[in-house]
């Protein structure tokens, strides 16, 4: 709905007359008429524009800015409604003293359909509104806003550059940044200077501000991380550098990394260097892997190590077919010096020793203390003669060592063993059981000597087996599968008093049910120290048999017990009074019988009772003498008081010995 014209008002002379610029254009958007505002602004007469197509009457560098008003006049023509270009940037032609010239100019077009009788689009009323100073006003105060705003961040970045360049002077680590193929010091922080000792480097390349890096590999990691553009990353590499003017280059240790600078191209520029000085943690380090590999008393290298190196060895098997030995060393007598001068002695002894040993060692062979007065030595690519040679100097060596503590004079000797392998070996604990299984046999031979072990020897095969025996019965006193066998003795002629005698054996039931006879455990457990313990368990049957009697079978009844000589030995060695009691209804009716001397051939290693002994703290004992020798096994010592018991009439009468105490782990 559009309002009728008012009666009376003459619209041609309204719009001539209006200061604001209009034309009137056709549907095909020629120029039907314009006011003078108009043509003014368009700066020439009427018949340049009447008539012709608007844009045809446009200048040539008006085209461009023609295509927004053929938008909007498309757009009015379409929806037969006004619409409004808001900014368009339409220079206008001025005349200038030398010649024609152009003037920016910004306006606001709008645009405005005119209908004809029937209500359809005839043609356009177009009315351009300069805007000019409205768009130069603020375009100046974006300028300004814009100068205010760089003003304001080039200040945040001075501020920002200026933190940044004292965070890196403070920074911990070293931080230094290099230009060019050269590797010019472009930047660098006091972690820098002090680790480089405060030379004057910025500008120079890294060749001519630091030749001491010449032959190290650092100038060729430079250049391969520019040429690449990969970064690098040390951790504790060593490094020469002269700290001080004049003076020569001093080793540390620096973690660092090399990162490669590039520009919005991708192409490298320089390098970034940053990194820590690590030496006194790489020393320290060192020291505690040191430690952790070494003994701390010898300085050899410990067991842990030693069998890591024996299993790397082991594995180099695989593919070189080679051979090598292992000697396993075990001091001869070593407790006597501990216990007769105390441990700080034995300590000194193994450390003289160890010394003695090394000097005689040289790489890649390996000594190490596997534990008490044991040594280990790995001999690499070391065949059976030649080790068999080094074995018996390394005997010879300890053999001649004279050990002084105070005002006395300790010999030395060494038991060792000796096995030499190859591929065909199974692993580190086959071998070294057999190198320990030959050091035993050594000292069960006479000590002092070489023992090589080869497979199949009947004698370490017999030691290997006592020594299973040495577990095996032990779990049978604990699983009560060892029991007594009585055996009826009968007298061959008639005797006045009728008596039930009988002796007493033991027996091992094994696992599977069978019984095991004792001369297949009897000799280990003699051997190893576990014969006592097993008289112990016969003798408390014995007696528990007698007390579960009545009296008058008591009586008549006698048990003969089997003691084995270590035993006998003990209880000589530990005895100094005569105890006796009663069973029930029964007194004891026998004495023990004086023994004037005795001789105990005690295993080797035995001796632990005799040191009491010959130390006097038997208060009976008027007189003791423990002699050992590096060649027996027999300990000796002569005693005026001393009494030992009749075992078969004690335990009739129930007499209990004087050693005999009971163990509650081995109770039956």
């Amino acid at each position: 709905m559009y309002a009728a014209p008012t009666p009376g008002l003459d619209y041609q002379r309204l719009l001539m007359a209006s200061p604001n610029a209009y034309a009137v254009l056709s549907r095909d958007l020629r120029i039907i008429d314009a006011n003078p505002a108009w043509l003014a602004l368009a700066n020439g007469p009427p018949r340049n524009y009447i008539g012709r197509r608007f844009f045809d009457a446009l200048p040539a560098r008006m085209q461009e800015s023609a295509r927004d008003l053929r938008a909007l006049f498309s757009r009015v023509i379409e929806r037969g409604q006004a619409d409004t270009l808001p900014l368009l940037h339409y220079p206008i032609p001025i005349a200038q003293g030398n010649g024609e010239g152009w003037q920016d100019r910004y306006w606001s077009v709008s645009s405005a359909p005119l209908h004809d009788d029937a209500g359809r689009v005839a043609g356009l009323l177009v009315c351009p509104i300069d805007i000019t100073q409205h768009v130069l006003a603020t375009e100046a105060a974006s300028d300004l806003k814009r100068s205010n705003t760089a003003r304001r961040a080039s200040a945040q970045m001075a501020r920002e550059r200026q933190r940044f360049r004292q965070l890196m002077q403070q920074a911990p680590g070293f931080v230094a940044v290099g230009q060019g193929p050269t590797h010019v010091f472009e930047l660098v922080n006091n972690a820098y200077y002090q680790l480089v000792g405060h030379r004057d480097i910025i500008g120079k390349p890294v060749r001519e501000a630091l030749p001491e890096l010449a032959g190290q590999g650092f100038y060729e990691l430079l250049d391969q991380v520019y040429a690449s553009g990969q970064p690098f990353i040390g951790r504790a590499m060593p490094i020469l550098l002269q700290t001080e003017p004049g003076a020569p280059p001093v080793e540390r240790h620096i973690d660092f990394i090399y990162q490669p600078i590039v520009d919005e191209d991708a192409r490298v520029t320089g390098i970034f260097v940053q990194g820590h000085d690590v030496t006194e943690a790489h020393a320290l380090a060192m020291r505690v892997s040191h430690q952790a590999a070494h003994d701390a008393l010898t300085g050899l290298l410990n067991r842990r190590d030693f069998e890591r190196r024996l299993q790397h060895v082991m594995d180099g098997l695989r593919e070189h077919d080679t051979q090598h030995s292992l000697l396993y060393l075990d001091l001869d007598q070593f407790k006597v010096v501990n216990d007769t001068c105390g441990h700080a002695a034995g300590d000194a002894l193994l450390c003289q020793i160890a010394d003695a040993l090394q000097a005689r060692v040289s790489p890649p062979h390996a000594l190490a203390r596997l534990g008490g007065d044991e040594f280990g030595l790995l001999l690499e690519h070391t065949g059976h003669e030649a080790s068999r040679v080094l074995a018996e100097q390394l005997r010879e060596t300890v053999e001649a060592l004279e050990f002084v503590h105070g005002n006395r004079l300790f010999g030395c000797s060494a038991s060792i063993g000796m096995v030499t392998f190859d591929r065909t070996i199974g692993g580190v604990h086959e071998v070294l059981i057999a190198a320990d299984s030959a050091c035993l046999l050594a000292k069960e031979k006479g000590r002092n000597r070489v023992q090589v072990h080869a497979a199949g020897d009947l004698e370490v095969l017999d030691r290997r087996r006592e020594m299973d025996w040495v577990s095996r019965l032990r779990e049978a006193l604990a699983e009560g599968r060892m029991y007594v066998h009585a055996q009826r003795i009968v007298a061959l002629a008639p005797t006045r008093t009728p008596r039930d005698r009988m002796e007493l054996l033991v027996r091992l039931r094994d696992r599977d049910g069978t019984t095991v006879p004792p001369m297949a455990f009897i000799p280990a457990a003699e051997r190893y120290g576990v014969m006592p313990t097993i008289d112990r368990f016969v003798i408390r049957t014995a007696f528990r048999h007698l007390a579960a009697l009545t009296p008058d079978v008591r009586a008549r009844t006698s048990l003969s017990v089997n003691l084995s000589a270590t035993t006998a030995w003990w209880h000589s060695c530990g005895s100094n009074s005569r105890r006796t009691r009663s069973l029930p209804g029964k007194s004891a009716s026998r004495s023990p019988k004086p023994l004037r001397s005795t001789t105990c051939r005690s295993p080797p290693g035995w001796c632990r009772n005799c040191e009491v002994l010959a130390s006097g703290s038997p208060s009976t004992i008027s007189a003791a003498a423990c002699r050992r020798s590096a060649t027996s096994s027999t300990c000796r010592w002569i005693t005026s008081k001393s009494t030992a018991p009749s075992f078969a009439t004690s335990a009739t009468t129930g007499w209990m010995p004087p050693w005999w105490k009971p163990s509650r782990r081995w109770l039956v």
